[in-house]
Formats: C-alpha cells, structure tokens, sequence
C-alpha cells in the first residue's frame, strides 16, 4: 500500500532522474561534434600571432549572429555578405567580414582565406580588436561567418 510519503518520495526520486537526464543529454550528444566556430577562432588567431599581429578577443553575442548567418548560407545553399557587425547592435567602428565554406576542415578554410588578399587583410588588420565567428556545417560543407571589429 502506498503512502502519501512514500508517493512523495517516488514522485520527487522520477523527477530528480528526469532533470539529470534532461541536463546532460544536450551535453553528451554533443561531445562527439567538433566546434568548427572555435577551431576557426583559434586558427584565426595562429595566422595572426604567426605574423606578429596581436590576438582578438572573442564577441561572443555576435558570434552567435555569424552562426545564424551561417546557418542562412547553409540553407540557401550560397555565400553572401551582410551589412556586418553594426546590422546586429555591435558597437564597431570600423569592420570586416570573411565568409566562406569548404569540404574540407577549418585549417583548410583558413588556408584558403589567408591565400586570398581580401581576407587575409582582414585576418592580418592589426586595427581590430574583436572577432565573432560562427559555422555550420550541413551535407558536409563547413560554412563560416567570420566578423572583424574594433
């Protein structure tokens, strides 16, 4: 026979496993998936201490702009740039933005963006301070969003 105690207890035992479950699952089922976003941040930052430039710190809130714009590429299947950084609230006055995507991984994107003058400049412009970058990758393409700023 059941008890309103031991009922309480069952009840708050089933929802104490329901909220674990429901926290760590996200995490577990994303272990196993590379962050391109970071892996590009972190290569971005090689390119640029390689050539004696200083580091950026990262726009986390404009990051998550760039994976959405990422995402919209993806999905439309094509590359295109945005009205940058200040289109989404960014305090910048002077911006850049690469946009690209690849088969292959983030070293090979960056090694495509540092052979082209363009993006290079943008990677290489000791001028900024502040870099967002998202990816996302879909049918095995890597697109990317990368926001220059100071």
């Amino acid at each position: 026979m059941r008890t309103p105690r031991t009922t309480l207890v069952r009840s708050t035992v089933i929802l104490a496993i329901t909220a674990v479950v429901a926290l760590t699952a996200p995490a577990t089922a994303q272990a196993g998936t590379p962050n391109y976003a970071w892996q590009l941040f972190h290569a971005t930052n090689q390119s640029r201490t390689t050539h004696g430039v200083h580091r950026l710190n990262r726009a986390f809130r404009m990051s998550d702009e760039a994976r959405d714009h990422s995402e919209r590429m993806a999905r439309d299947k094509r590359l295109w740039h945005t009205d940058g950084p200040r289109q989404y609230g960014a305090n910048c006055y002077a911006w850049g933005e690469n946009v690209g995507w690849t088969t292959g991984g983030v070293n090979d994107l960056e090694k495509a963006f540092m052979a082209s003058a363009d993006h290079r400049s943008h990677i290489l412009d000791a001028g900024f301070d502040r870099v967002a970058v998202g990816a996302a990758k879909v049918d095995g393409k890597l697109w990317v969003t990368v926001f220059f700023c100071t």
